[in-house]
């Protein structure tokens, strides 16, 4: 069976919350937006290691890079999350 995906323009978005959990060897977290009770899960440039290990467990204000694509037969959304950086 062949899947045909679409790929909507990506997103940015900032949050304010708290990094909850890292992976530094695969450069994955999870972020806990405030007052929300889902975390957000993605992956992080091993640029941004030292800022994910300073910010971690601390409030933060972070921006994020949204990837969705739409599989065509089944009207599904899947996004991907990529931590791009923090504002002060």
């Amino acid at each position: 069976m062949i899947v045909s995906e679409e790929k909507i323009p990506d997103e940015t978005s900032t949050y304010r919350g708290v990094i909850k959990g890292i992976s530094l060897i695969s450069y994955q977290f999870e972020f806990l937006v405030e007052e929300a009770e889902t975390p957000i899960k993605g992956i992080f440039d091993k640029n941004l290691y030292s800022q994910v290990k300073e910010q971690f467990d601390k409030v933060c204000v972070a921006q994020f890079t949204v990837t969705k694509e739409i599989c065509e037969i089944t009207d599904k959304i899947t996004e991907k999350w990529v931590l791009s950086g923090f504002k002060d």
